[in-house]
């Protein structure tokens, strides 16, 4: 959380974009908790009168970024605005926990803050998202997004968590995939939402992030088109495995690469953008 200036957080999705494995209803694991509690601590040291820079330097990793409007910002540039924060105040709500791995996960929460600027109180609606890794015992941030809200929260947290065992194996790739993108130049990029469409529209990327077709919903003589293509091999037993192994691995990956690329060209100076 980076904001002086009013300026938007790079976050595009992931990392909103990745409302995942967790049903509201279901009782949360013990690493979830740990993971919201974690992500809630980090705000609840900054806010008050005054930052506790302490209890936030301990919470950050020393790879810390906190990612603003394309910029990265570096853990020791974090607290040091944190020294000068404050009358920060904030409402912590709907945290969606995502673990990716018995060291590793992430928190998307919807947060309301409010903070001074220019001597009066400015108010601020973000979907959060933090990355976490557990060393020593204790989950330590290691990335920070945000995504404004402009309307209400219902527009954006509106779907439900689904559930789907090839939407969640896909928004995990998706997550394992923009943690190895590295761009000179460039901050941490967000894991894009993934989603599983019902339609024709087989596999594309928009700016809702990266979308694959649900196998199901395709019209009969497309899933038999797969069904025919799958009949001339040796290890696909069905159209629908051979259409899950083009689109929810390969061509997943692809439409991230179509992301990635229309943020860097979204960075460049206009001219080299043409």
């Amino acid at each position: 959380m980076f904001q002086q200036r009013l300026v938007t957080y790079a976050a595009g999705c992931c990392f909103v974009l990745s409302m995942t494995s967790l049903r509201a209803q279901t009782a949360l694991s013990a690493e979830q908790q740990a993971l919201i509690a974690a992500d809630r601590g980090i705000l609840e040291a900054m806010s008050g009168q005054h930052s506790n820079v302490e209890k936030i330097a301990q919470a950050l990793a020393p790879e810390y970024t906190d990612v603003e409007d394309g910029a990265a910002h570096s853990r020791e540039e974090v607290l040091r605005w944190e020294a000068g924060r404050q009358g920060f105040w904030f409402e912590y709500a709907d945290p969606q926990v995502v673990v990716l791995s018995p060291k590793d996960g992430y928190v998307v929460a919807n947060v309301h803050y409010v903070q001074p600027y220019n001597g009066a109180p400015l108010r601020f609606h973000r979907l959060m998202t933090t990355v976490f890794t557990l060393r020593d015992g204790r989950w330590l941030a290691t990335l920070h997004t945000e995504m404004p809200i402009d309307g209400d929260r219902e527009s954006v947290l509106a779907t439900p968590v689904d559930s789907d065992p090839n939407l969640i194996a896909m928004r995990k790739l998706a997550a394992e995939v923009m943690a190895q993108v590295h761009v000179p130049g460039y901050g941490p990029f967000p894991v894009f939402n993934v989603s599983l469409d019902a339609g024709t529209g087989i596999s594309f990327a928009s700016a809702q992030g990266a979308h694959e077709a649900d196998f199901k919903t395709l019209p009969p003589p497309m899933q038999g088109l797969w069904n025919q293509w799958a009949s001339f091999t040796t290890d696909e037993p069905s159209g629908e495995a051979m259409f899950k192994d083009q689109f929810y691995r390969f061509f997943l990956v692809h439409e991230l690469g179509h992301l990635i690329a229309e943020r860097v060209i979204e960075g460049l100076p206009e001219a080299e953008a043409k």
